[in-house]
């Protein structure tokens, strides 16, 4: 007659509880730093759009929504670059994805990033993306 059998049935219920939590503070990470990297992308194009109206400058957006369709008014007066950065905080502050698009929808926009300004001849999602590569390869 075989002797006693010996079940070994861990409860994984505390182990799959601690990954799920730590789960969850990982995309919430990711998805601040997603916010963080989108915010001083827009920083550093805002800063160096050329300007002669502002309307290119307040063109400028980040968005969830890589179809927004969003433009600033043609004419009156725009915000100044700090007005823009703060606009747009707000906005991506409650986001939750990992993915965030830097839109200008005005419709100048691409021949001023192909040099069309002397204020930007290298453009301004270039000079800015170069600008944050550094940024980021030096962390």
């Amino acid at each position: 007659m075989p002797g006693p059998v010996i079940s070994l049935q861990p409860d994984l219920r505390p182990l799959i509880r601690s990954l799920e939590k730590h789960g969850r503070s990982v995309r919430r990470a990711a998805a601040e730093e997603v916010v963080e990297t989108a915010m001083n992308l827009l920083a550093d194009t805002v800063r160096v759009t050329p300007v002669n109206t502002g309307r290119a400058r307040s063109g400028w957006h980040v968005s969830s929504n890589p179809d927004s369709h969003w433009t600033p008014d043609e004419g009156g007066s725009f915000p100044d670059e700090a007005q823009i950065i703060q606009r747009e905080q707000v906005r991506a502050a409650g986001h939750q994805g990992l993915s965030l698009y830097l839109i200008n929808n005005v419709d100048y926009i691409v021949s001023l990033e192909c040099g069309r300004s002397r204020q930007a001849p290298a453009g301004m999602v270039r000079s800015a993306l170069e600008e944050l590569r550094v940024r980021l390869v030096s962390r």
